[in-house]
């Protein structure tokens, strides 16, 4: 009897790997494995009678030449199907494959604890063996160019030539690495992930590289958002942009297109390289940017090398409204310390004048005595001007040239490869040797001579007690009212204190 291929059976019986044929009558007889061979029994035209023939011809295609409705799946689909025994696969313990063009298109790998693996795309992608619970969704090529999972759970969702996992016998915990695309990408520790791009490395635990090129993320947690050559080593930390490097534990370092290295070189910074500047705008009724320092260094640090005039400037404030360019205030000792001298164009209000000078005498100085010059002596670190050296004024003391406000203790710091002077003001006695400061022009208290009779209004000088003022007398030279000679300290503002012997006066040495 001969068979033959009926295209209506064709349209309704697909197998994985056959299409069966149907018979044109029922056989004579059931087949018997072993027998005398007959072509009626050998379906499958191999010229040998088998156990596959037998459950043809005989278990699956009946001997009435037809087909069981509940044992193959249509192109139409199927009804009255139950999940538990209609399904395509394997009960065995072997893999499931699909092909399209007679090539691996799917592979389901099974895994004896449930989490099969499944693999698609190129027929060369591949998981390492003892593998479970790993995905390649796509993608992979010839040529060295195929998508690996080498650990439990690693999934390359697509592109070619990307790795999932380290396949390290000596690392723990390298499950969870995602590739989701691109080219040449790798995760290989627990967790990490690369999102695309080409050539990126998320080599850290739970670390990121979300795309770009060449881009490496070795710390733990670190994460390159984008760019190229960029380097997140530190733990928590993140870089982007080109060649910025994150070197530190919680550093975020963005770099600009220059081809240099851009790097942290401490823990927990922000760091920012952009060549043209960077812009901050605010609309804000308080404020357009808030930098606060919780800690005990700087609050901001401005360094630039410009030369272009006294326009210019490391911080350069400009107020268009009617509030000032620049308002400072401090619980310390200054509001604003200068190292070096100041120019003010437009006048100063409030201010008073003070110099930094030594005590040069054999007495101890208090404040609101009255001290002459003695010469000068070096310079403080980071500044150009001398400092004055002063001993406490006399009776004759014609040198008088300021007024004693507080001792100061002065030590150095270095600001940015840079050793400053760090004047600070100090309670107590001038001691000789000692640094103070002195009042040369403004609102200052002055000790007052003892018993000294005073009104507000009356220009000072030095009287015969040391470092203590009293009014400038006046003498009548035939008829003719005129002042005494000597250095004029100053004007009385107010009657002094009586416990403290101290009056404020407007310091105008001349």
């Amino acid at each position: 009897m001969n068979y033959k291929l009926t295209t209506l059976f064709f349209a309704e019986v697909i197998a994985l790997a056959f299409v069966l044929p149907v018979a044109a009558s029922p056989l004579s007889a059931p087949c018997i494995a072993g027998a005398t061979y007959n072509s009626e029994c050998d379906v499958d035209h191999n010229g040998v009678i088998n156990v596959l023939d037998i459950q043809l011809a005989a278990g699956h295609w009946n001997q009435s030449g037809s087909y069981p409705v509940d044992a193959y799946w249509t192109l139409i689909g199927n009804a009255g199907t139950a999940p538990a025994t209609s399904y395509i696969g394997t009960v065995d313990n072997q893999p499931l494959q699909l092909r399209v063009n007679n090539s691996r298109a799917l592979l389901i790998q099974p895994s004896s604890n449930g989490s099969h693996n499944l693999i698609g795309g190129y027929s060369g992608n591949a998981m390492t063996t003892g593998v479970y619970g790993g995905t390649i969704g796509g993608g992979g090529g010839p040529s060295g160019t195929a998508n690996q999972v080498t650990d439990n759970f690693g999934t390359v969702s697509g592109g070619r030539q990307n790795v999932a996992g380290n396949n390290d016998a000596n690392v723990e915990n390298q499950d969870f690495a995602t590739v989701s695309g691109g080219s040449g990408n790798t995760a290989s520790m627990s967790g990490a992930t690369v999102g695309g791009g080409v050539i990126n490395n998320a080599t850290g635990g739970d670390a990121t590289v979300a795309g770009g090129f060449n881009n490496t993320a070795s710390g733990v947690e670190a994460m390159v958002g984008g760019g190229s050559d960029n380097t997140a080593a530190g733990a928590t930390s993140f870089a982007a942009g080109h060649r910025a490097k994150a070197l530190n534990n919680g550093t975020f370092v963005w770099a600009d297109s220059q081809e240099d290295d851009f790097s942290s070189t401490t823990y927990d910074t922000f760091n920012v390289r952009a060549r043209n500047g960077t812009l901050l705008l605010g609309n804000n009724a308080n404020f357009g940017a808030v930098i606060k320092n919780e800690g005990i260094g700087d609050g901001l640090r401005a360094i630039t090398y410009s030369s272009q005039g006294t326009s210019w400037a490391a911080v350069y404030a400009a107020g268009l409204g009617t509030s000032p360019g620049l308002y400072a205030s401090s619980f310390g000792t200054y509001s604003a310390y200068f190292a070096s001298r100041i120019s003010v164009v437009g006048g100063c209000t409030g201010c008073t004048l003070m110099y930094i000078a030594v005590n040069t005498g054999d007495k101890a100085l208090q404040p609101g005595e009255l001290v002459a010059a003695n010469g000068v002596g070096e310079t403080l670190a980071g500044s150009t001007d001398p400092v004055l050296r002063v001993s406490q004024s006399g009776a004759d003391a014609t040198g008088v040239v300021g007024v004693v406000y507080s001792r100061v203790n002065v030590t150095s710091s270095e600001r940015d490869g840079e050793v400053l002077a760090d004047v600070q003001k100090a309670d107590g006695a001038v001691q000789p040797g000692e640094y103070l400061l002195i009042v040369v022009q403004g609102l200052a208290q002055v000790r007052l001579a003892d018993n000294e009779s005073v009104v507000p209004g009356q220009r000072l000088k030095a009287s015969d007690i040391a470092g203590q003022a009293r009014a400038l007398r006046t003498v009548e030279v035939n008829g003719v009212t005129l002042d005494e000679g000597g250095a004029v300290v100053g004007t009385l503002l107010d009657a002094p204190d009586t416990a403290t012997g101290l009056a404020p006066v407007m310091v105008t040495l001349r």
